[in-house]
């Protein structure tokens, strides 16, 4: 027994040592951080829109390379040309309206794109715009979660405290360039 467990001892240090001749320690792959907010399972996404909506229609379409590349309008497609294969119910895309708004987001501190198809969003944001004691949704912070279980995929938008921009916010905002419709021409929205 003493045995194995030095053997395994032997193991584990030589891999270690491995490692540590390759890599120096405590190095880790540096994250790089999206410009566009995104609802993760499970966790919550808080974010301050600071724009009015972009609203349009979208649908995704196959590339050669057998990625998916967005294709936006303001107005309703008439036609779809090569459609990607949704992955659950195996058929052809179809164009989805479209939310997209310039936000902060409380967690990464940095302004975004929060774009969204999900109905339950859009109607939990227009319900709130049209409440007395809401309003402009630019007011107040919005907690939005999602949940997923099995196959049922559901989402909640809870708003905060209605509270004034912070001047840090403002700034950042004023640093930050972003055209929203550059969205629907397949450009960076972030580049002038």
């Amino acid at each position: 027994m003493k045995f194995i467990f030095r053997l395994l001892l032997y193991f584990n240090y030589c891999a270690m040592a491995n490692i540590n001749d390759f890599f120096w320690e405590g190095y880790e792959i540096p994250s790089t951080q999206s410009k566009y907010s995104r609802i993760e399972k499970d966790k919550e996404l808080r974010i301050r829109i600071l724009s009015k909506p972009l609203i349009g229609w979208e649908y995704f379409q196959l590339q050669e390379d057998w990625k998916r590349k967005p294709v936006r309008s303001k107005l309703k497609f008439s036609v779809v040309e090569d459609p990607a294969i949704n992955k659950f119910t195996w058929k052809p895309e179809t164009p989805k309206e479209f939310w997209a708004f310039k936000v902060y987001n409380c967690t990464t501190k940095s302004i975004e794109i929060f774009q969204t198809t999900k109905n339950t969003i859009k109607e939990s944001i227009m319900n709130l715009f049209m409440d007395q004691d809401f309003w402009e949704p630019q007011k107040y912070d919005l907690k939005i979660t999602k949940k997923w279980e099995l196959t049922e995929t559901t989402y909640s938008v809870i708003p905060w405290p209605i509270t004034p921009i912070a001047k840090e916010i403002k700034e950042l905002e004023s640093e930050t360039f972003v055209d929203l419709e550059k969205l629907l021409t397949g450009m960076d929205p972030f580049t002038e």
